[in-house]
């Protein structure tokens, strides 16, 4: 049992070292753009007329084939890919919109990474001595400010801590318990308030247990799941309807030997399990739009693989039938839309359940506009 969950993990978090994608067609490799590394002035190239209507914007990467399926960063405007420019192999994780100007963070997870975002086509390095290997998860715009957040080395690779930026000239990383590893995965803005998803160690009770959290202005909140056990977990998107905290992310049960566990949804620290107990599920994205709460991840169905999937409070919306994950998810105008991986390499939206791929590639984050 264990190692056929290890085989679905190994596919759903999409390492390259997995399965070779099928023979089709490559996308072209990207062009070499100019990166600016100075941290300064990045430029804002003109951007063209917007789009008359809803224009859906999907952050992610593909992949250059002459380099053993090493990914490069995208983003798609309504479908059309849309390249970034990055010396080495990183992907678009979070994706943020201003007027006219679109903002993808770099990941950075695969090598060398020296951006932290892109304004439109032009890369920007946040460069800060005082981390290492920085790899971003997010990217928001609140108040008229934009917030950057990833994790890095701290103290000359003593651990891995969360960091966020607060538009160029701002880092503030955040404390945490124990030498071992933290996570964030994304960032929120309320009023003066700055939430941030993810799991560090919690000290009480001192279990060692990598807990499921978020942080209200540097403070650690820490997140239980039904088990009497504290459990390792992970807190992944939040969500505030006005004094309610609504957090979406996983609880790992003990003795599986990978992270597989049951996806949960928190409001104000209550958890909500989205699956039973013998079921397997996780959860990665969190949209509310009026009282309807919205959360996409992924279920194991009865054929032990994952599928894409979502929830609208609490009823589960299957969306693919093979193996599949939900990364992003969207409410607007009434129509869901829903962003995620079909298999290691193809990117998929699917807009009220009905599937459109993309193409080659992993989506990771959607925003709708209308113009």
């Amino acid at each position: 049992m264990r190692v056929v969950f290890f085989l679905m993990i190994c596919a759903i978090t999409l390492t390259m070292s997995c399965t070779k994608p099928p023979d089709t067609e490559p996308d072209p490799d990207p062009p070499v753009l100019p990166v600016d590394t100075t941290s300064q002035n990045p430029g804002n190239p003109p951007t063209e007329p917007p789009d008359k209507g809803v224009v859906v914007y999907i952050s992610g990467d593909s992949f250059n084939t002459t380099t053993a399926y090493l990914p490069y960063p995208i983003y798609w405007k309504n479908g059309k890919q849309v390249h970034l420019p990055h010396p080495g192999h990183a992907g678009g994780s979070g994706i943020a919109l201003s007027d006219n100007d679109v903002f993808v963070s770099c990941s950075g997870e695969f090598a060398g990474n020296n951006v932290t975002y892109w304004k439109n086509t032009t890369a920007v390095n946040l460069a800060d001595a005082s981390i290492i290997y920085p790899a971003m998860r997010d990217i928001v715009i609140a108040g008229g400010n934009l917030y950057t957040l990833g994790i890095a080395y701290i103290n000359n690779f003593e651990k891995i801590v969360p960091v966020y930026w607060k538009n160029r000239d701002t880092v503030v990383k955040l404390s945490t318990y124990s030498f071992s590893a933290s996570d964030a995965r994304s960032i929120a803005v309320y009023g003066n308030d700055i939430y941030i998803t993810g799991s560090t160690v919690n000290p009480q009770p001192q279990s060692g247990y990598t807990t499921a959290c978020y942080w209200k202005n540097g403070i650690p909140i820490f997140l239980q799941s039904l088990s009497a056990s504290n459990e390792n977990g992970l807190a992944k998107s939040l969500k505030m309807v006005g004094s309610d905290v609504h957090v979406v992310g996983d609880a790992y049960r003990p003795g599986m030997g990978v992270q597989v566990g049951t996806a949960y949804h928190w409001k104000n620290g209550t958890p909500i399990p989205l699956t039973g107990t013998d079921s397997f599920s996780y959860a990665n994205d969190l949209a509310i739009e009026g009282t309807d709460v919205y959360i996409a991840g992924a279920v194991a169905g009865p054929d032990k693989i994952f599928h894409a999937a979502y929830w609208k409070n609490g009823v589960l919306k299957v969306l693919d039938p093979i193996i599949s994950e939900a990364n992003g998810i969207s409410v607007f105008e009434g129509d869901v839309y829903v962003v995620g991986n079909r298999s290691i390499d193809l990117a998929i939206v699917w807009k009220n359940n009905v599937a459109t791929v993309l193409g080659r590639g992993r989506a990771r984050a959607i925003v709708v506009k209308r113009y």
